[in-house]
């Protein structure tokens, strides 16, 4: 029994094989699209580039185009990646196609070779964590990370669902996550705030996304990956 890290998605290789994979862009991809979930979207495609996004949404014109590119949403989009951008009166019942700059490129990295897919941040870890232990006993946790570099907030998240396992099927990596999670679990905003990205979005603007994110089980959504490629509600 082992549970493992991978603190960014371009360091997966084969790691992804035959495994339940969890992946987790905190800030704020996937806890984005739990969101949407949350408010009684239908199904969400992740793209891993816009391209790919656009050519979705022309074969399904009455689904919703969200995502971004440098935290803004691109030009001819719906939406954003935040999910203040998706009242439920907008999302309720309907499709929504989504890429992002790192979380939908994680995701594409382990969709070809992963037994399983779902979608994890710190709202949903518990059921997610639960879920993985139960199709696998050994799984991964595939963090996207920033631009190529390991990020803060991934790690914290992913130390959160380790915590959710058997101290006896911790790797390394594992134990290094869970690390992060543990000296912060008590005041996990504070702890998300540490992290750059969490400073630029609130630079910017995007502080409630930040607290949105910091909201520990609050969910017991799993978005899963259907052999179609669409994530549903499960």
């Amino acid at each position: 029994m082992a549970i493992d890290v991978v603190f960014r998605w371009e360091d997966v290789g084969d790691r992804a094989e035959d495994k339940a994979v969890l992946v987790i862009d905190t800030l704020r991809a996937t806890t984005t699209m739990v969101g949407l979930f949350e408010k009684g979207a239908d199904r969400v495609m992740a793209c891993p580039t816009v391209e790919e996004a656009f050519a979705h949404r022309i074969s399904l014109p009455s689904a919703i185009l969200g995502g971004e590119r440098q935290n803004q949403a691109p030009p001819g989009f719906d939406a954003g990646n935040s999910i203040f951008d998706y009242p439920e009166t907008l999302v309720h019942g309907r499709s929504v196609v989504f890429t992002t700059t790192n979380g939908t490129r994680a995701i594409d990295a382990v969709t070809r070779t992963a037994s399983w897919v779902g979608l994890a941040c710190l709202r949903n870890r518990s059921v997610a964590g639960a879920a993985q232990q139960r199709l696998s006993d050994t799984a991964l946790i595939v963090c996207a990370g920033t631009a190529g570099a390991t990020s803060w907030e991934d790690t914290l998240t992913a130390g959160a669902i380790v915590d959710t396992w058997p101290r006896d099927a911790w790797t390394d990596g594992a134990r290094l996550a869970w690390t992060s999670f543990h000296v912060h679990r008590e005041r996990l905003l504070k702890g998300l705030m540490m992290s750059r990205h969490a400073q630029i979005l609130q630079e910017t603007g995007m502080g409630r996304d930040i607290e949105h994110a910091a909201a520990l089980d609050a969910t017991s959504i799993i978005p899963v990956r259907d052999a179609q490629g669409w994530f549903v509600k499960s």
